[in-house]
């Protein structure tokens, strides 16, 4: 997996997610947008970390929202830490 494919798979997934559980128009998920300028507080924020974590196959730390607070931040989060995971996982 490429970062660049990584990096907008995981931006539309959230687009996607935030759409349909939150309400959130997809046109306002820009990679600079903070969870909390989307309306995200804490409790929101938990969830959706799980639910990415789920998503991915991966275990992701349910702080991870407040230490990669913008839609930007986090996909690169996931491709940093989890990237040599998720090719594994595609490969098998």
């Amino acid at each position: 997996m490429s970062n660049v494919s990584e990096s907008y798979c995981v931006k539309a997934w959230l687009s996607d997610y935030l759409s349909r559980e939150h309400s959130i128009d997809p046109g306002q998920v820009r990679l600079k947008t903070t969870f909390s300028e989307l309306g995200i507080d804490s409790a929101t924020g938990v969830a959706l970390m799980l639910d990415v974590g789920q998503w991915l196959g991966i275990e992701i730390e349910p702080t991870v929202i407040f230490d990669y607070p913008t839609v930007e931040l986090f996909c690169t989060y996931v491709e940093e830490i989890h990237g040599q995971k998720l090719d594994k996982r595609k490969q098998s």
